[in-house]
């Protein structure tokens, strides 16, 4: 896997190194289309975390801005309203969000992993970032004297996660969420059938009483689809 990750590095930066066969006194026109893996000081640092902790992070690539929007998709929050991200991880979601964010509503990322806390802290230094899991959420609410979240979106690797895990997630992110939220998450068509991704959507379906996938997202490495839950069900 190593070897896999040094070659894809040397890939990306022969892709962003200009060639020395363009004369200086030619310039490049610009095509004016967007560079499908964003910006690639982001992505090279999402690579780099990923060779070191590959079962914490669970892609190679971060998320594209197209996945981000799909993961938005419908969503109209209001002032006063609480949204939640667990594992913002570079900010590839983080970013579009905070740029629909209406004024008076509340933004928590809830980031586990110390070196993507740190580059959210000072990339969105305006905003709350807290170091630690998702099942923390409730907890980290009451402390702010925030109300439930009408939003709660995740980037988290639910399908390499013990089921123990993420049953705790599932059930704080229930009891958390508010009556009329949605919480949502997505998954790589390619790992649809395998196991912890199955017993994943199980469970979800223990929490909540609404569900649905989005069409493939296809802008994005690999492509990947929304899930998105409402109407927790309240246990007994």
């Amino acid at each position: 896997m190593q070897e896999a990750v040094r070659v894809t590095l040397l890939s990306l930066h022969r892709m962003s190194t200009p060639s020395k066969k363009s004369p200086a006194s030619h310039p490049k026109k610009k095509s004016g289309k967007k560079n499908p893996l964003g910006n690639l000081a982001e992505v090279i640092s999402f690579i780099m975390r990923f060779a070191s902790a590959p079962t914490s992070v669970g892609a190679v690539f971060p998320s594209s801005r197209d996945l981000a929007k799909a993961m938005l998709h419908g969503i109209e929050l209001e002032y006063g309203d609480v949204v939640v991200e667990y594992g913002p991880g570079t900010g590839a979601f983080t970013a579009l969000l905070l740029e629909r964010l209406p004024e008076g509503a509340e933004y928590i990322g809830i980031e586990r992993d110390p070196h993507f806390h740190g580059h959210l802290q000072r990339r969105f230094p305006e905003k709350h970032f807290h170091l630690g899991s998702a099942e923390e959420i409730q907890e980290l609410l009451e402390r702010r004297g925030l109300k439930k979240p009408r939003l709660i979106i995740s980037g988290l690797p639910f399908a390499s996660m013990p089921r123990s895990v993420q049953e705790m997630i599932l059930t704080a992110t229930r009891e958390a969420l508010h009556d009329d939220g949605v919480f949502r998450t997505f998954t790589y068509p390619i790992c649809w059938y395998m196991t912890g991704s199955q017993r994943f959507r199980k469970v979800a379906l223990d929490h909540f009483d609404d569900h649905h996938k989005s069409r493939t997202v296809h802008r994005n490495i690999p492509p990947a689809k929304v899930l998105s839950y409402s109407k927790p069900v309240r246990k007994k």
